[in-house]
C-alpha cells in the first residue's frame, strides 16, 4: 500500500496523502453501495471504564443491559460473557500479562479502600470529558513535564531492581502513594502487552506488528486535552514502572506512552452498546486500521463493531477517486445542525469539519446573515 500503511492490500481502495486531514482512504474503481471493504480486530490498546468492568466482557465487549455477567476473573478484575471468551483472553494475553493485570487491580483495589483522593479515576474518560477551563498544553509544555519525572522514574527503576539505597526506596514508595486513574493506567497497561509482544519468536508474533501499525498513524502533536490529563498520563507511567513484573519493565518508556497518546487522541474508536444506538459509552480503543478513514458529516462508509471486530461497507455509491469517509459521531451527526456538530468535533476530536455538508450548510447560513443585515439596514 501507498506510504508504507498496513492497511491490507485491496483492489477498492487504496491509503494516500490528503492536503489537509494527514491520509486518507480512496476508492480505485467505482463501488456500488453496501460493498464490504474491511474487517479488522487488531487493537494493539483499549480499555473498557471500570464503572463498566463487572458489565462488558473483555474479550468480545458483549453488554447485557447493564447486567453483571457471571464469568469473572477476580485477580485481574475482568468480567467475560462465557467461560469460551475467559479461556480465549488468557491464552491471548498469556501468563506475564495475567500477573500485571492482577498486580494493577490489586493496587487499584488497595487505594480505592484508603479513599478516593484527587487523582483516583472515577470511570471518566479523558477523550470525552475533561475540564474546558484547563489549558491545552502546547508541545514544550509537555516535553518539559515528562522530563521532569525521568530522574524519577529511573529511581523507582532501581528500586525494582533490587536497589536499597534510600532514594531509589523513596521514589518507589512516593509513587505508590499516588492514587490512580483505573481507566488510563488499563489502557498504558493494554498497550504495554502489545509491544511486549514484539519480543517474541517469528512464529508466535500474529499480533507484534499491533504496535507497528498504530506508530503509522499520523502524530498529533498536542494530544492532551488539559494539563490534568497530561499529568495522569504521567502519573500512571510511573505507576506501571512500580507495579509490573521485571520483565516487563523494558516496555515501560516516556517516549512509547507520549507516541501513544499522539495518535490515541484523533484515532481512538468508543466501545459503546449496541443495542439500543449507543447510548452506553463502556470505553474505548485503538484499531489503527480503521483509523486511515477520515470524517464526514455525511459519511459515504458505513461502520459497525461486531465484538472486537470493526466492519466497514460503502452506505452508497462511490466513484473512483472519491474518498471514503466514516463518520466519528456514529450517526448521531443526522440530527445535529451545523454549530452542534462542530462543537462535538471541536471539543472532542479537536478540529473544525470541513466536509461538503458543512461547507454548504456555513454558505446557506452566511447568505442568511446577509439577508438579515440588509433587512435591518432598511
Amino acid at each position: 500500500m501507498s506510504n508504507g500503511s498496513s492497511l491490507p492490500g485491496s483492489t477498492l481502495f487504496e491509503v494516500e496523502d490528503t492536503p489537509t486531514c494527514g491520509r486518507g482512504v480512496f476508492a480505485l474503481q467505482d463501488i456500488p453501495a453496501g460493498t464490504s471493504l474491511l474487517h479488522t480486530a487488531s487493537l494493539p490498546a483499549s480499555v473498557v471504564l471500570r464503572n463498566y468492568n463487572r458489565e462488558v466482557c473483555a474479550q468480545c465487549f458483549v453488554y447485557e443491559r447493564g447486567r453483571n455477567l457471571k464469568t469473572r476473573s477476580v485477580e485481574t478484575g475482568h468480567s467475560f460473557c462465557s467461560q469460551e471468551c475467559l479461556q480465549a483472553w488468557m491464552e491471548d494475553v498469556g501468563p506475564i500479562a495475567i500477573q500485571a493485570w492482577t498486580a494493577i487491580e490489586d493496587f487499584i483495589k488497595k487505594k480505592s479502600m484508603q479513599g478516593n483522593g484527587s487523582q483516583n479515576g472515577n470511570g471518566n474518560d479523558d477523550h470525552e470529558f475533561h475540564d474546558m477551563n484547563d489549558a491545552r498544553p502546547n508541545e514544550e509544555e509537555i516535553r518539559l513535564a515528562w522530563d521532569s519525572v525521568s530522574s524519577t522514574a529511573h529511581f523507582v527503576l532501581e528500586a525494582r531492581n533490587g536497589s536499597i539505597r534510600k532514594p531509589h526506596r523513596r521514589a518507589l514508595t512516593s509513587v505508590l502513594a499516588i492514587f490512580p486513574n483505573p481507566d488510563y493506567l488499563s489502557f498504558l497497561l493494554s498497550a504495554t502487552l502489545s509491544r511486549s509482544r514484539n519480543v517474541l519468536p517469528p512464529t508466535e508474533r500474529a499480533a507484534a506488528t499491533e504496535w507497528e501499525s498504530l506508530l503509522e498513524l499520523v502524530p498529533d502533536p498536542t494530544p492532551y486535552a488539559t494539563s490534568s490529563c497530561l499529568q495522569t498520563a504521567i502519573q500512571s507511567y510511573l505507576h506501571l514502572l512500580a507495579l509490573l513484573p521485571l520483565p516487563l519493565l523494558p516496555h515501560v518508556n516516556a517516549a512509547g506512552f507520549l507516541a501513544l497518546a499522539e495518535r490515541d487522541s484523533h484515532n481512538s474508536f468508543g466501545i459503546r452498546s449496541l443495542d439500543d444506538g449507543g447510548e452506553e459509552f463502556m470505553g474505548y480503543g485503538v484499531w489503527p486500521v480503521a483509523s486511515f478513514f477520515n470524517h464526514s458529516c455525511s459519511p459515504n462508509v458505513g461502520k459497525r463493531r461486531v465484538g472486537r471486530t470493526w466492519d466497514f461497507w460503502t452506505s452508497r455509491r462511490v466513484r473512483k477517486g472519491e474518498e471514503l469517509f466514516i463518520s466519528y459521531m456514529g450517526g448521531d451527526e443526522v440530527d445535529l445542525d451545523l454549530g452542534e456538530r462542530r462543537k462535538r468535533l471541536g471539543e472532542t476530536w479537536a478540529f473544525e469539519c470541513g466536509c461538503v455538508r458543512c461547507v454548504i450548510e456555513d454558505v446557506g447560513l452566511s447568505k442568511e446573515d446577509e439577508v438579515l443585515e440588509g433587512e435591518d439596514a432598511v
